[in-house]
């Protein structure tokens, strides 16, 4: 638990009015035969929108890398008064999502010096 969430450099954030989030997800080109010819008459997006809802817009401003996934099952825990197991099943089963998408990654910070 003590490893810290970051958001993917290559995600844009816009957050709406309501404080909620919703990611720009840049798409991967495909460079086959058929998406050429494809292209060439229709505009294919550069990108895909993932919005997100109250409680996963709370968590990925969560993941900053300042947070460990502790302090963000605690902090989840808090403002939607949940149950340690709540939060937790909660907060790491949408961790799970994003991380099978490459939306955050996890890192271990490690002493200086050591």
């Amino acid at each position: 638990m003590l490893l810290r969430p970051v958001h993917n450099s290559l995600i844009t954030v816009e957050e709406k009015e309501d404080g909620e989030i919703i990611l720009h997800i840049p798409m991967k080109e495909k460079v086959g035969f058929l998406t050429k010819l494809l292209a060439k008459c229709v505009q294919l997006p550069t990108e895909k929108r993932v919005e997100l809802d109250e409680v996963g817009s709370f968590v990925w401003k969560l993941c900053d890398g300042s947070n460990t996934l502790e302090s963000v099952v605690q902090k989840v825990g808090r403002e939607y008064k949940m149950n340690r197991r709540e939060a937790e099943v909660s907060t790491t089963t949408f961790m799970e999502m994003l991380i099978q998408r490459n939306f955050i990654a996890f890192y271990k910070k490690t002493r200086k010096g050591g």
